[in-house]
């Protein structure tokens, strides 16, 4: 038996058995692209704009089989599988953050995202795809009761758990 970070190698050589072999690989490919741009005092002064892009796609690939043998027990027998699962996404959000004085702000926000999944599995001959989409929006008025107190109303409908930093202001 040995092993090593990508190959997994097994073998019986007894008396009576046949040897076996096994092999697996697996690869993964991750990139992303995420530009933002943040414009204080957006057409009127105390208006912040932010607008940005976010693209990721991840490619995900296993490959790997087993033999029992070439005899005896097993004869000839193999195992297999190879699959391929794709992901794609890419979104365009917009959010605007008006402050009217001191203690009042209203904050709106966009997004649309598109995605697509696919997954191959060459092994068993079968396949899917999916493309679809979603959108998010928000709408909120913040007010400052005291030094680094606030209180806020929000009204929106979202299709994923926000990043730290949607929540920072």
């Amino acid at each position: 038996y040995s092993y090593d970070a990508r190959n997994v190698y097994s073998g019986y050589n007894n008396p009576g058995w046949n040897q076996s072999y096994s092999q697996s690989n697996k690869l993964t490919n991750n990139q992303s692209f995420n530009p933002r741009v943040k414009i204080n005092d957006f057409l009127i002064a105390g208006n912040t704009l932010q607008l940005g892009y976010d693209w990721n796609q991840a490619h995900k690939s296993n490959d790997g089989f087993l033999t029992y043998g070439a005899g005896g027990v097993y004869p000839g027998g193999i195992a297999a599988v190879s699959n391929f699962l794709n992901y794609k996404t890419s979104s365009f959000y917009i959010r605007n953050n008006l402050t009217l004085n001191s203690t009042d702000q209203i904050t709106w926000g966009y997004r649309y995202q598109k995605y697509n999944q696919s997954f191959t599995d060459i092994a068993n001959a079968s396949n899917w795809a999916s493309n679809k989409f979603a959108t998010a929006n928000e709408m909120q008025y913040t007010k400052n009761i005291a030094h680094n107190l606030s209180t806020y109303v929000r009204i929106g409908q979202n299709f994923r758990i926000p990043n730290v930093d949607d929540n920072s202001q």
